[in-house]
């Protein structure tokens, strides 16, 4: 009887022991709400972790790195450097863009006509020389285009890049071989058109025009273009009764390295293209244009 006693104290000694305590603790690690914890018997040990904060910005409250717990809100946007046309104002807090861009005049002004493709002849409509009134229809191509640092003509500038433009005209209608043709060439800028036309200097001794561009928020003045020789080759007999007449030129423009904002155009010589007048003024459906981006 005592030794039957003993074995059921002994096992209630027992049970008692091994649910009150683990024989090998299980931790989990200590976090910013708790100590470090037994996943077996629930006993701590230490202190829980302090929070371990970053710096509140434009897009997040104050936030613990271990935890994600939040503090307060985050910052306004604050703009620092203001619209351009090529990204919206920038905040001077965070750095990130917090709005539209300016729109670019072509867009907002709704600029009529065609843009060419390169190697893709249009039609290219304009006055007769004799006899304004009359029209010729050519076809208009643009041949070459690329962009480059300098050569043997055309030296390097710091931030800047030359582009090569080529076009040719060709003639071939009876109005054209009676009356003669006007070239209406142009250049424009695609993003601002009056501060590219009213910035723009003549020099008639060297024929380089001087202008400025404004390019991601910074104006470029030292932007300049060469307008290469007129070549024509004459009337060309076809050999089927009709003749033809083809006219080339070369623009050389040198802009801010990346700039994407330089248009040629070719528009009708009908239209008087007066001082104090923008391609927006004479620029109708049958203008042609060519962008260089």
């Amino acid at each position: 009887m005592k030794k039957t006693l003993f074995v059921i104290l002994m096992g209630v000694f027992s049970l008692t022991l091994f649910s009150g305590c683990c024989r090998e603790h299980q931790w989990t690690d200590a976090t910013c709400d708790a100590p470090r914890t037994c996943s077996e018997c629930g006993k701590t040990e230490g202190e829980k972790l302090e929070h371990q904060w970053t710096d509140v910005t434009c897009s997040a409250p104050k936030t613990c790195k271990l935890c994600g717990t939040t503090e307060g809100e985050a910052l306004p946007h604050t703009e620092g450097t203001p619209a351009n046309y090529q990204s919206g104002p920038i905040c001077s807090v965070c750095g990130q863009e917090m709005g539209e861009k300016l729109p670019a005049d072509f867009e907002s002004e709704a600029i009529p006509g065609q843009f060419m493709e390169l190697g893709v002849p249009v039609s290219y409509v304009t006055g007769c020389y004799s006899d304004p009134t009359m029209v010729t229809i050519g076809k208009a191509t643009v041949t070459e285009y690329e962009r480059f640092d300098s050569n043997e003509d055309f030296e390097a500038f710091d931030g800047y890049e030359w582009i090569k433009m080529s076009f040719e005209i060709l003639f071939d209608d009876d109005n054209a071989q009676q009356f003669g043709y006007m070239v209406g060439p142009a250049e424009c800028s695609y993003y601002d058109i009056k501060n590219f036309d009213d910035s723009c200097t003549y020099d008639e001794d060297t024929g380089v025009s001087t202008y400025s561009v404004n390019f991601n928020g910074q104006e470029f003045s030292d932007c300049h273009d060469v307008w290469g020789d007129w070549t024509t080759e004459g009337w060309q007999d076809d050999g089927d009764g009709t003749y033809s007449l083809i006219t080339t030129c070369t623009n050389y423009t040198l802009v801010p390295k990346g700039y994407d904002g330089i248009v040629y155009g070719l528009y009708n010589r009908q239209i008087t293209w007066n001082e104090g007048m923008y391609i927006n003024d004479v620029a109708n459906d049958d203008t042609l244009f060519f962008r260089c981006n």
